[in-house]
């Protein structure tokens, strides 16, 4: 999807999170007031309809009608807009990203922090994930000027606070969380390891307050 499609389909869903249900009608009508993203012009039912199944086919998030009365449209499984945090925080950060871009004229008047490596470290650990890779990399904890070089299974990824982190283990029992921020040369190795298949990052933290409980 484009990042204007991004930027149509969660202005759709929350309106229909916060309405609950509305009429094709009502939704065109929000959408022409809606000028930012819409210039005015009216919502297609063609578009609409392509909105409704990009969202189904690449989040499982499903706009279906009401039998009854006005034909209203709702979210059929609202549950997962709530959950999946990862889904919902991708398109927010590209809806941000486009909105940005079209506010070229307020340099001046936005600061940002300076980008690090954590981008770049970032799609280093989700290839080892997807692959179930080890992971090579050196590390300096936290006070120290010290790099340590380390191999080890990355199991998740934790954004805290508007830090990255890296869950892993040393093949045993317990993990550790690094901070990508922190993480240099890092190397995706043909080294395999096996994870649990029942594994949730969301519920091994439970058990956790905060991440400083397992960082290093």
């Amino acid at each position: 999807m484009t990042t204007k499609v991004y930027r149509t389909c969660k202005w759709l869903i929350e309106k229909l999170l916060k309405k609950r249900y509305m009429t094709f009608e009502e939704i065109n009508e929000e959408w022409v007031h809606e000028r930012a993203l819409s210039n005015g012009v009216e919502l297609l039912r063609k578009t609409f309809y392509n909105n409704r199944k990009k969202l189904k086919e690449t989040f499982g998030i499903e706009i279906v009608c009401k039998d009854g009365g006005d034909y209203p449209y709702y979210i059929k499984n609202p549950k997962i807009v709530r959950s999946d945090n990862l889904a919902w925080w991708m398109m927010s950060a590209l809806c941000m990203d486009e909105h940005l871009l079209d506010c070229k004229s307020l340099a001046g008047r936005i600061l940002l922090e300076n980008v690090d490596s954590s981008g770049q470290n970032l799609e280093c650990i989700t290839k080892a994930m997807l692959g179930d890779c080890k992971l090579k990399f050196n590390y300096a904890s936290h006070g120290s000027l010290e790099m340590e070089e380390h191999t080890a299974e990355p199991w998740g990824l934790i954004l805290y606070r508007q830090q990255w982190y890296v869950l892993v283990s040393f093949g045993d029992e317990k993990k550790y969380s690094f901070a990508l921020d922190r993480m240099k040369d890092l190397e995706v190795t043909s080294e395999k390891f096996e994870i649990d298949p029942d594994f949730n990052i969301a519920d091994y933290f439970d058990d956790f307050y905060g991440i400083n409980a397992i960082s290093r």
